[in-house]
């Protein structure tokens, strides 16, 4: 008897042996043999050794088993007598079998036929290839002279079994077995061959990777739409771990493959794929026709159909001048299937070709072939490169040959120095361009760009990589603050980051011509350009570095002596000024008045660091020192924690009064500008830029608001951000009523500020303070304007029958539970309801520590009307005060009990409604027209407010006048916070309505209406317009009609012709513009008939 035991998905299998015997062990699982079953257990005792003759079970790889006392008693057998089998194989003597493969966990069961042997005269044994490793093989006898042996490797590979008789190795040992990994099916890939759909009648092929699955017995069947019928596939093994399957689909629909390794699906399958009858798509076009053609000989295009499915190809020709042009379609089915579509242009013309598969258009059908002669001033440049272009980043210039005929674009590109380089021309639209290239170093390049060999306007084109590095070029040094004629200037150069090139200068005074220039080149890249002035001129020296000029250059240096009447005005003040408006006094010239004196007070910041700062990144700040005289800036910067930093003064190029000063922070810290003009501090210098990380909870509110401000008086909160790292202080306050009022943010000192709001109304406001968009510290601050409002300060425990004897409050029992002790406020009638939008807070702190006793327990509770029970916060601080602060989610009316050791604390129970705030934006319009409304047609709108708050919806409409009745809205309310607008218009023109809730404009508003006379037909400019009306009863003499051209209200003709039928007329108008409005007016002597084009 066997019994079964399961612990954590581990079966363990247990019997007890009655007696000494060999015991087969059956285990299966839902019927069918584990690996191994049935297993064999010897209990026979062990053999004498002077017995030749081991147990199966027993028998050990390797081990002899000669013994002379069996020599003796038997007749020896030859071991080439002895023959082996393989499962379903015949193995004979003396031949060397095949290797053979076994899946690893599975033994491996060697059969041999001896030629008389006895199974105590075999001996055998198993090796790992490349090691010592012994594997046991048991021997079985199965019948006369058949014998199995088995053997149960525990690692894959391939082993090397040894067979022996009387210990001479027979003559076919050893074999040769590859215990392979078992086939994994989880990890076999299966993917198809091709992107589908697939046509009917084109081999679909699925690959199959078993690479890193092992060797499997592997079966594809193809299954179609049809009844799910499976067909089986051939599948090819390519020796390297991969399959192939294919099948020829016949019907169309959805498909799939079946792939599976004896009986079990592999990871994949079933692989779905879709079979259509034609794909146009597929229709691929082999061979353009050549850029140069010409008329009277046939333009050719050849098409490859291999892929597209079961189709035709049919094409169409039409000229814009020679219109319908004869097209013929030539198939051939050789290897590959092709179609050629050729047709002959009778003139110079634009073609447009079309060609379709089986009714659907082929890839960039329809085609245009232009066989206008060529204008290359025509083709039209739309992107120009940028001024300053890096080397190494890619020029793209894009051109529009729309209107430059037949031809095709050309581009070369040549540096002076890099010569030439490749180039990439695009046609990314029909008649679009984008030429690109890549310039590989800085460099003077020429794009010559050329349309039929013609260059374009414009062409060559130049592109300077160069002044990206020239760019890079500091001034140092400028001549000093006091100039005189005859000593020398200098101007100092830092060239160090330029890389290689040539410094060059040239001087030239107004009055005093060329005056030679020496450049210096110094230490560490530095370069001075010297020049000594013979007289008081203005001097203007040009510096260039390999042809480019270098920030700043031309430098003004104005030695004349400054005469102030030579200051010129050029435009006298108005007359007649008015108070409050900015005027414009006077205009000065001061071009020829000399050089004025210099004063860095007038130097002013134009521009500075964005707010969102970046260690890393360069910080520059501008400055203007057109009025601060002819003088040179300097710049240090330090870092609290870097120390000294280098500092860069660029002049801008196309203005010489202007000047950027700029650094890299190479980390957070706090930095200090110093910004001279010569040798003196400009406006606000040192600056400090704060790029430390910003804190919030380190701004710290220096004085609280008054407790109980009044409407009209202003309240201030001051603040220091001192230690709350870089950032910026911004505030907003919102009335729960008056919503959004204004507020102001002062700064009062270094990192100090000050916000200051005035309370229109009595209401509760809320003030958001944030720090680098994160609140402050005890933000939002609550301030109450209203008469009794709830102040969130500490609150005493008083006795209930000390308060009832003050106050005489016995009538409000009702308010309490009959085993509720009762407390109330002192002194204090009944609050008014409280009311909060959701989103504010209701926070109040209660001191514990008030009466005689410590450590009383506060129990709090909050529940809605609607909304049910509600959670609140509790916290205990570090004083022993709590802080509650409730903040539901539900628009409701809450009542919040607060408990200290059973008894009410003042003011208990709180009753407050919070409110779901108003925003404008939240309402939605829907129903507004996507056409052209028509006059006296109804527009009905829905306004929907649900999420907006508790408002009033109010729409006014504005619109043209002069309509016999006036054009009517009905604005009506069908539930809750949702409307109806309803908008007659009588009048065409543009008609606006101006939709507000709660006094606010909704963000959609004004919605504006172009309400037309009727429906307006479209028609294609330079073609006639054929209107047919019906007229019973008029002959043709009695219709006349003419046509107003809108914007002139010019009359233009209309010619009349009788239709097919009897009552049928055709109004013919001729446009003279395209896009715009004529309105037709057909008389006969009954009606006047209006229509609109």
């Amino acid at each position: 008897e066997c019994t079964v035991t399961r612990d954590d998905q581990k079966d363990t299998v247990s019997f007890v042996p009655l007696q000494e015997d060999v015991y087969s062990v059956n285990v299966k699982w839902s019927g069918v043999h584990v690996p191994g079953s049935p297993f064999t257990i010897n209990l026979l005792p062990p053999i004498s050794d002077t017995v030749d003759v081991l147990p199966e079970s027993i028998l050990e790889a390797g081990v002899p088993t000669s013994i002379p006392s069996y020599q003796e008693l038997i007749e020896p057998v030859d071991a080439g007598t002895l023959q082996t089998e393989y499962p379903a194989s015949d193995i004979l003597e003396d031949t060397k079998p095949p290797v053979q493969e076994f899946v690893f966990g599975q033994p491996v069961d060697v059969d041999i036929t001896s030629g008389g042997a006895k199974q105590k005269d075999i001996t055998c044994h198993a090796v790992l290839e490349g090691t010592d490793e012994r594997v046991k093989v048991t021997v079985k006898k199965l019948d006369k002279d058949q014998f199995r042996l088995t053997l149960k490797p525990k690692t894959p590979g391939i082993y090397y079994v040894h067979v022996s008789v009387n210990r001479q190795e027979i003559s076919t040992s050893p074999y040769k077995i590859k215990y392979c990994e078992p086939f994994d099916v989880t990890a076999v890939k299966v993917t198809l061959l091709d992107t589908e759909p697939y046509t009917v009648g084109e081999q679909v092929k699925v690959l199959i990777d078993c690479t890193d699955a092992g060797k499997g017995d592997l079966s594809v069947k193809a299954v179609g739409p049809t009844f799910g019928v499976r067909t089986k596939c051939d599948v090819v093994d390519h020796e390297d771990g991969t399959h192939t399957a294919s099948y020829v689909p016949n019907t169309t629909g959805k498909h799939k493959f079946e792939i599976t390794e004896s009986g079990r699906p592999v990871s994949g399958s079933p692989i779905k794929y879709r079979v259509v009858q034609c794909i146009a798509e597929r229709v691929k076009l082999l061979e353009p026709p050549s850029a140069i053609l010409g008329t009277g000989e046939a333009i050719n295009f050849c098409f490859t159909t291999s892929r597209a499915g079961d189709g035709k190809l049919h094409a169409s020709c039409v000229g814009e001048k020679s219109g319908k042009v004869a097209c013929k379609v030539t198939t051939t089915k050789d290897e590959e299937p092709k179609a050629k579509v050729s047709f002959v242009p009778p003139q110079a013309d634009i073609y447009h070709l079309e060609v379709k598969w089986s009714g659907t258009h082929v890839p960039a059908s329809p085609f245009k072939i232009n066989l206008l002669p060529p204008v290359a001033d025509n083709v039209e440049i739309v992107a120009q490169p940028q001024d300053v272009v890096e080397s190494g980043v890619p020029v793209d210039l894009d051109f529009d040959a729309s209107a430059a005929g037949g031809g095709e674009l050309m581009a070369t590109c040549v540096g002076n120095r890099v010569g030439e380089v490749p180039v990439k021309v695009v046609s990314s639209d029909s008649d679009k361009y984008k030429i690109s290239f890549t310039p590989p170093e800085p460099d003077m390049y020429e794009m010559s760009v050329k349309w039929a060999g013609e260059h374009v306007k414009g062409s060559p084109f130049k592109i300077n990589t160069l002044q990206s590095i020239v760019n890079k070029i500091r001034v140092i040094s400028l001549p000093s603050d006091i100039l005189e004629s005859g000593s020398p200037l200098t101007l100092g150069f830092d060239t160090s980051k330029a890389g290689e090139g040539t410094l060059e200068a040239t001087c030239i005074g107004e009055k005093s011509g060329q005056v030679a220039c020496d450049v210096h080149i110094k230490q560490d890249d530095k370069v001075d350009v010297t020049f000594t002035p013979s007289q008081e001129d203005i001097y203007r020296v040009d510096v260039t570095w390999s042809g480019a000029s270098v920030p700043g250059s031309p430098f003004n240096i104005n030695l004349l002596p400054p005469v102030a009447k030579i200051v010129e005005m050029t435009a006298e003040p108005q007359q007649d000024l008015e108070a409050g408006v900015t005027t414009d006094l006077f205009s000065i010239d001061t071009s020829a008045a000399g050089a004025g004196a210099l004063d860095a007070s007038k130097v002013k910041l134009v521009s500075t660091p964005s707010a969102s700062l970046e260690p890393g990144a360069a910080l520059s700040l501008g400055f203007d020192t057109s009025k601060a005289g002819q003088g040179n800036m300097t710049a240090t910067c330090v870092g609290d924690k870097v120390g000294p930093l280098e500092c860069d003064v660029q002049r801008q190029p196309d203005d010489s009064n202007r000047l950027d000063v700029s650094f890299v922070p190479p980390q957070p810290d706090l930095y200090h500008l110093n910004v001279k003009w010569s040798n003196a501090d400009v406006p606000g210098s040192p600056f400090k830029i704060n790029l430390l990380p910003p804190i919030a909870d380190k701004v710290e509110l220096l004085a609280q608001p008054p407790s109980t401000p009044t409407v009209g008086q202003t309240v201030d909160l001051d603040f220091d951000a001192s230690s709350a790292g870089g950032g910026e202080l911004q505030a907003s306050c919102v009335g729960s009523q008056c919503g959004e009022i204004p507020v102001e943010v002062q700064a009062t000192g270094e990192d100090k500020y000050k916000i200051v709001f005035t309370p229109p109304e009595p209401d509760s406001y809320e003030v958001s303070v944030k720090w680098a968009g994160e609140h402050v510290k005890g933000s939002p601050f609550h301030i109450d304007t209203r008469p009794g409002s709830v102040v969130s300060e500490p609150v005493e425990m008083v006795e209930s029958e000390d308060v009832q004897a003050e106050m005489g409050l016995d009538e409000l029992d009702y308010l309490y539970d009959g085993n509720e002790d009762k407390s109330y406020p002192r002194g204090e009638a009944i609050e008014p309801l409280a009311v909060y939008e959701l989103g504010q807070v209701f926070q109040l702190t209660v001191d514990s520590e008030t009466g005689a006793e410590s450590g009383k327990q506060l129990n709090v509770n909050c529940g809605g009307q609607q909304a049910g029970k509600a959670d609140v916060d509790v916290i205990r601080n570090m004083d022993d005060t709590h802080t509650v602060r409730f903040q539901p989610k539900i628009a409701d009316v809450y009542t919040l009990t607060a408990l200290m050791d059973d008894k009410h604390i003042p003011g208990s129970p709180f009753v407050m409604q919070f409110v779901t705030p108003i925003d404008p934006s939240k309402c939605t319009i829907t129903g507004i027209p996507t056409v052209q409304p028509q006059v006296n047609s109804t527009i009905r709108l829905t306004a929907d407010c649900s999420d907006a708050g508790s408002a009033e919806l109010t729409v006014d409409a504005e619109g043209p006048s002069g309509g016999e009745q006036p054009s009517r809205l009905d604005v009506n309310q069908t539930r809750e916070n949702q409307y109806s607008i309803n908008y007659t218009p009588t009048v065409v023109g543009v008609h606006k309505l101006h939709v507000q809730w709660n006094k606010q404009a909704l963000p959609i508003s004004p919605i504006v209406l172009d309400v037309a006379s009727q429906k307006v037909q479209v028609f294609p400019h330079g073609s006639p317009v054929n209107m047919e009306i019906t007229a019973t009863g008029v002959k043709a003499k009695d219709v006349s009609a003419h046509a107003i051209y809108e914007p002139t209200n010019e009359k233009l003709k209309v010619t009349i012709k009788k239709g097919d039928k009897k009552r049928d007329f055709k109004t013919i108008i001729q446009a003279k513009t395209a896009w715009n409005i004529l309105r037709a007016r057909v008389c006969e002597t009954r009606r006047n008939i209006h229509q609109s084009v």
